[in-house]
């Protein structure tokens, strides 16, 4: 069984449930039926008996209805008696009428007729219905009586399954019934002449049909009726329908003229779309509109092309907005200049944007290549446009073009093209870039000239990215200040040794671009350089760059926590005002390790920063909650007495709450996911984390959870989120000593856990999470350990908890726990 065959079992098992009791039995039936067909046809027979003697029983209405559902099967002319009697049941009449409607015996047809008499609304409208699906002419006088029935659902059912009998005498009935009968009564016998129509066409009986339509398509009959007639009469007159509709569409009635002009998209046949398009233009233009839409819809490009172009050009803006529209779908390279013909002279904005929306989606040979060649003729504002849609079409043939755009002397050209060979431009145009930004005068266009050689030299390695730019370094002041900015936005190692040197550059201009760039450096490279700068420039606003950008740096995470505290540290010492202060404190609330505190410490006394001071101590401290609980609570209990602030007070105290809850539970985590994948079970399959050589995994900080009384409780599901999926969790265990530990942990629903590399554990049940539901026995290496942690999950909830322990048990003391790989 393929996959689809499996979901579609699936789909109609799920029917079958949601459907109740009366369907799930029929896989019963089945069985039965089958067996008693192996058995021979004694025992067929004596199914049947059982059957027919159940219904005549007071056997329960579920017991009745699967009698009824095995003599659909096998049941003879000996059953209609006992199905019959129960069609005046309500409870048991439709599944009665199931199993009547597919005998072939005249009696079925006598016992639905009789019933009939016996019964009123909807069960006998269920009647009716049985009788026009066996469409048996022998039911005709029963049900032509019907369509006077003051029952108005019994009159649409009588009608309509006369109409499905279909006969001379059925049709007859119908027509006379809707010349003679009153609003209602004609509406269904209108209703019953369309359906007899329509069968008529299925047998190929098509002059009869037409000629029931065209008694209907009459300016007296229903609007309903009449659009059904219409539509019939195309369909059942293919080779007289293009005129048909042709004629129709010049109709004064507007809905004739709609679904006329609807039925033009799936119209067959040769030459239909060249004679709708002969008289477009003869057309009001509210029509032209819907008719053009309709055309395009056929497909027929080669066609079509010449009327749409010159609607492009016409007098209606309703009919030039969707003509112009309309080339982005069957358009091809010759329609470029006729669209680029209306971004340069376009009566509108909207014309333009729809001409500029049907260019980016022109699709072909070519299309590049000519929206280039129209680049070279058109003005500055149009060159920007067609620019703009090149780049948006991704369209790497235009570079060249591209690049002479890039010393155009128009700003807003170069810059276009500048912003356009960003994502264009390939490795080898890189000298060109460079040479360009290195002629360019003035500052119009050169921010995006930068970005473009950036772009392409991040494509290069090291070496040969850097080459070509330090190559040029002795340059203008101007110019030199533009390749230390590119220099700064690829970010390598040799960038940063030439930026760091522009630091003692004799031009200030050159000085300030490289502070500026130091500032902006994409990783943590930069952080201690600007420390220094900071320390030593006699340059207020440097200072202030130069701090504002090493506290940026040291939040991208990277440096070694007592790398990044050391220049925290330094940073303060040489702050002295407020604002400066400030900046570092919101860096250092970031971290988690108990160094920081120390630094934040004496600020609590300052009254300038002692309110952003608390902050960061308080940020500190929920940071160490999870790998040091013990001396998070300390410092909070320390920052609660102090503090003067009840909402700093309230805050501390809640920690110190939580932190008692953590008992002896590891409780910072780091967790990749959510991970799946389609047919696949998510306990057997390996994603990225279960893989050595895995690049893309990414690892997150864990939340504890605040509120309840079991924060050690995680809830996976409020972090990663979904159903059948899987979750990762890894940790590091610090250990003095080699020692025996034992891992206590629950999970919902199953897990695997790898301990230093090697698989300890597996299971695949679901279930709650249960706090030492697991043992697993693990020997503590001396140093740092790593925890390796999966948990899959079905439905509902996604949790689990893990403590590390003695072997018997019993709380083990000295353990260090990290959220993130140890560097020592």
């Amino acid at each position: 069984m393929n996959r689809y065959q499996l979901i579609f079992g699936l789909l109609i098992f799920g029917c079958i449930i949601a459907t109740g009791t009366s369907w799930a039995d029929t896989g019963t039936v089945d069985t039965e039926v089958v067996a008693a067909t192996k058995g021979g046809p004694t025992e067929l027979k004596n199914l049947e008996l059982r059957a027919i003697e159940t219904i005549k029983s007071d056997a329960s209405t579920m017991e009745k209805d699967h009698s009824c559902r095995i003599l659909r099967v096998i049941g003879t002319p000996d059953s209609i008696e006992a199905l019959g009697a129960l069609l005046t049941d309500e409870k048991l009449s439709h599944i009665a009428r199931y199993a009547l409607e597919p005998m072939r015996y005249p009696e079925a047809d006598k016992a639905l007729s009789d019933a009939l008499g016996k019964t009123s609304g909807k069960v006998k409208v269920g009647i009716i219905n049985s009788l026009a699906m066996r469409e048996n002419e022998r039911n005709y006088d029963i049900l032509v009586p019907l369509l006077r029935d003051n029952d108005t659902e019994v009159t649409y059912a009588a009608a309509w399954a006369l109409g499905r009998i279909g006969s001379s005498k059925a049709v007859s009935a119908l027509s006379e019934h809707y010349k003679y009968s009153g609003k209602k009564k004609r509406f269904a016998a209108a209703d019953g002449l369309l359906n007899a129509a329509d069968q008529l066409v299925g047998k190929g009986s098509l002059q009869e049909a037409v000629a029931i339509y065209k008694q209907l398509h009459r300016a007296n009959s229903p609007e309903h009726v009449r659009m059904g007639a219409f539509r019939g009469l195309i369909e059942a007159q293919p080779d007289k329908a293009a005129g048909m509709l042709i004629e129709a569409i010049g109709s004064n009635d507007w809905k004739t003229r709609g679904l006329a002009i609807d039925m033009i998209v799936t119209l067959k046949g040769q030459g239909v779309t060249e004679r709708f398009t002969a008289g477009l233009d003869k057309l009001d233009a509210d029509t032209q509109v819907l008719m053009i839409g309709a055309l395009v819809g056929r497909g027929e490009k080669e066609v079509l092309r010449p009327v749409i172009t010159k609607a492009a050009s016409g007098s209606n803006a309703e009919i030039r907005a969707l003509a112009i529209k309309s080339l982005g779908d069957i358009g091809d390279a010759g329609s470029v200049q006729v669209l680029v013909n209306v971004i340069e002279t376009g009566k509108n904005d909207e014309e333009k944007k729809l001409s500029a929306s049907s260019l980016r989606r022109l699709s072909g040979k070519n299309i590049n290549g000519q929206i280039v060649k129209s680049m070279k003729t058109s003005s500055a504002e149009g060159r920007v446009k067609l620019i703009e849609i090149l780049r948006d079409r991704d369209a790497a043939e235009a570079v060249d073009e591209l690049l002479v755009a890039g010393s155009d002397k128009d700003a807003d050209v170069r810059r276009a093209a500048f912003k356009a060979l960003a994502d264009l431009a390939g490795p080898g145009h890189q000298k060109a870039l460079i040479k360009l930004l290195l002629d360019l005068k003035g500052d119009a266009g050169r921010p995006e000239a930068e970005r473009a050689v950036v772009a392409v030299s991040r494509n290069l390695d090291e070496a040969t990215g850097t080459k070509p730019i330090l190559a040029v370094m002795n340059s203008t002041a101007t110019t030199k200040c533009s390749l230390l900015r590119v220099l700064g936005g690829i970010g390598n190692a040799r960038g940063f040794v030439v930026v760091r040197q522009g630091l003692k550059d004799r031009n200030p201009e050159v000085r300030d671009t490289a502070v500026r760039t130091l500032a902006d450096w994409p990783n943590p490279t930069a952080a201690r350089t600007l420390l220094e700068v900071f320390q030593t420039t006699s340059n207020r606003t440097h200072r202030i760059v130069a701090l504002r950008g090493c506290v940026r740096q040291l939040g991208m995470g990277g440096l070694a926590p007592a790398d990044m505290l050391n220049i925290c540290s330094e940073l303060m010492k040489g702050a002295d005002r407020p604002e400066e202060k400030k900046l570092i404190l919101a860096c250092l609330a970031k971290s988690g390790d108990p160094g920081a505190t120390k630094i934040v410490a004496p600020l609590l006394a300052d009254n300038k920063v002692r309110a952003e001071a608390e902050l960061a101590m308080l940020g500190i401290i929920r940071n160490m909650m999870g790998p040091m609980p013990d001396e998070a609570k300390s410092a909070a209990q320390n920052l609660r007495n102090k503090s003067k602030n009840q909402a700093i007070k309230k805050e501390a105290a809640a920690v110190v709450r939580l932190v008692e809850k953590f008992e002896d539970y590891i409780m910072a985590w780091q967790v990749s996911g959510p991970y799946s994948k389609p047919f696949a079970n998510t306990f057997d399959t390996a994603f990225g984390p279960e893989q050595t050589d895995a690049e893309d995994v990414v690892w997150k900080i864990l939340p504890i959870s605040k509120i309840g009384d079991r924060p050690w409780m995680f809830d996976l599901q409020k972090t990663l989120r979904g159903q059948r999926k899987a979750g990762y969790v890894r940790t590091w265990v610090h250990s003095d000593q080699e020692q025996a530990a034992r891992l206590e942990f629950g999970t919902d629903d199953g897990n695997k856990v790898w301990f230093n590399g090697k698989l300890i554990h597996a299971n695949a049940e679901g279930g709650a999470a249960v706090p030492g539901e697991h043992k697993v026995g693990v020997t503590l290496q001396k140093g740092w350990n790593v925890l390796l942690l999966k948990v899959t999950q079905d439905t509902g909830s996604w949790q689990f908890c893990l403590a590390i322990r003695k072997p018997n048990g019993n709380k083990l003391e000295g353990l260090g726990i990290k959220a993130g790989k140890p560097t020592k």
